[in-house]
């Protein structure tokens, strides 16, 4: 026969080991969650980006880039670069080599297959604006004027 008082301790052991397997449950899945999403890759130190720049156009310094015929033209619309420092080496990384390993892994409204898009393209062209006076409001309106379609 049950008495209360084994009915209420038989219950906390059960509430105890419920909550004990949650846990654990929780706790597998996070590994899991863990285990599946690939870890995002380091950035590239400028060193190695004027190393692949200047390996893409066949040059070994920054005057020899800056001489360089295939560079002019690549860069072509771009305006004023200033070499000394990383955001522009990660720009003509951009433009002329492809995707930062860093930013294949992006997450957010302006991402397509995890890549910032607004990073890699010149969006002016393809929303039909003014790449000199276009805002970047202006941009993400359009472009989600033209994703609703």
């Amino acid at each position: 026969m049950y008495t209360v008082a084994s009915l209420k301790a038989e219950h906390k052991t059960l509430v105890a080991a419920k909550t004990a397997h949650k846990v654990k449950a929780a706790s597998w899945q996070a590994l899991a969650n863990k285990l599946n999403k690939p870890s995002p890759a380091k950035a590239l130190a400028i060193a190695e980006l004027k190393a692949a720049i200047y390996q893409r156009f066949s040059v070994d310094s920054t005057p020899a880039l800056r001489k360089s015929k295939n560079f002019e033209m690549a860069t072509d619309g771009i305006g004023s670069l200033n070499f000394s420092i990383k955001e522009t080496w990660e720009k003509l990384y951009r433009q002329c080599i492809g995707v930062l390993p860093n930013e294949s892994l992006e997450e957010g409204e302006n991402c397509i297959n995890g890549v910032d898009i607004f990073k890699y393209f010149r969006p002016w062209q393809v929303f039909g604006l003014n790449g000199k006076t276009a805002t970047a409001a202006d941009i993400k309106a359009s472009y989600r004027n033209l994703s609703k379609v």
